[in-house]
């Protein structure tokens, strides 16, 4: 039979980490904006900007273009944490060589995911916020 002391321990223990995933919801990360900004260089620059509710260590950044016309056509960039970001607003530039887009209709997704490997809430049931705009990109 189980020990009382450990029984309670593991039970406050699971109390925390649920409390921790749907309560106090540590690390969620909200997409407030994505936009198109100025040319810089051969770069195409889209602003996001995101409401962090405290510092998201283990969220991650993924964006991607799919072309309209072919769907399978799909461009991404680097996924990467967001280490370095602080609680509340924040703001960054994501960049695409225009090169590697060809004229027509493109829709840019951007998707950001916490998900911890120390809370088994997170891992089960992790946050994400998802965003698309439309995007023509004319030639030359």
């Amino acid at each position: 039979m189980l020990d009382a002391p450990f029984t309670a321990t593991a039970a406050a223990v699971v109390a925390l980490a649920f409390l921790d995933r749907f309560i106090w919801k540590r690390g969620k990360v909200t997409i407030t904006e994505l936009r198109k900004a100025d040319r810089e260089g051969n770069y195409l620059r889209y602003l996001l900007k995101y409401e962090a509710n405290s510092e998201p260590e283990w969220s991650e950044l993924r964006y991607s273009f799919r072309d309209r016309r072919c769907p399978t056509t799909v461009i991404a960039g680097k996924t990467r944490t967001l280490d370095g970001c602080k609680a509340g607003e924040n703001a960054e530039y994501l960049l695409i060589r225009d090169d590697l887009l060809t004229p027509g209709e493109w829709d840019l997704t951007v998707q950001i995911t916490t998900v911890s490997r120390r809370n088994p809430f997170y891992s089960l049931f992790p946050f994400s916020s998802r965003a698309t705009i439309e995007e023509t990109i004319a030639d030359g």
